[in-house]
């Protein structure tokens, strides 16, 4: 079970570009058979978006955004022990946007990108004590890699009319 939040804000600085902040919170509940119990993770950025097309009523865009993440793994093995995972890295993100407006405030919004999360492992907790390995490699030396593509829709609200 999937929890998304994404916020986004943008200041256009010139009719075609904008600067902006973005703050995502991921949270997935794994209810299967599976020993996974959740993994989350928090990411907060910079956006630079350049408008191909900026009207009142729409907006097409082209963008790219840089900022930092944490990671977090949740798993129950069949004996009952609990393990958690933690990582931090860098992320960034290329993405195409389309907005268009309904009214003066209030519109929709599609964005699909390809987003890239390198991370290096932090910290490891087996049944509640912090252990420098993960199956006998040193943590320091490991390095996870994410790579993959999104499909954004939500709503769109516009400040300043």
């Amino acid at each position: 079970v999937p929890r998304l939040l994404n916020l986004s804000f943008d200041y256009n600085t010139h009719n075609q570009v904008s600067l902006g902040l973005e703050i995502h919170n991921q949270n997935f509940i794994i209810e299967d058979s599976s020993d996974v119990d959740n993994m989350n993770s928090n990411m907060i950025g910079l956006t630079l978006k350049f408008h191909l097309l900026n009207r009142e009523k729409s907006s097409a865009y082209i963008g790219t955004s840089v900022g930092g993440f944490n990671f977090e793994y949740k798993i129950t093995d069949s004996l009952n022990n609990t393990g958690k995972v933690l990582a931090k890295g860098i992320y960034n993100m290329i993405y195409l946007g389309f907005n268009k407006y309904f009214g003066k405030v209030f519109g929709l919004y599609v964005k699909a990108g390809i987003l890239n999360q390198p991370m290096q492992m932090s910290n490891v907790i087996i049944n509640g004590e912090a252990d420098t390995d993960w199956f006998y490699k040193d943590i320091d030396k490991i390095k996870m890699f994410m790579l993959g593509g999104f499909v954004n829709l939500g709503i769109v609200v516009k400040l300043n009319n």
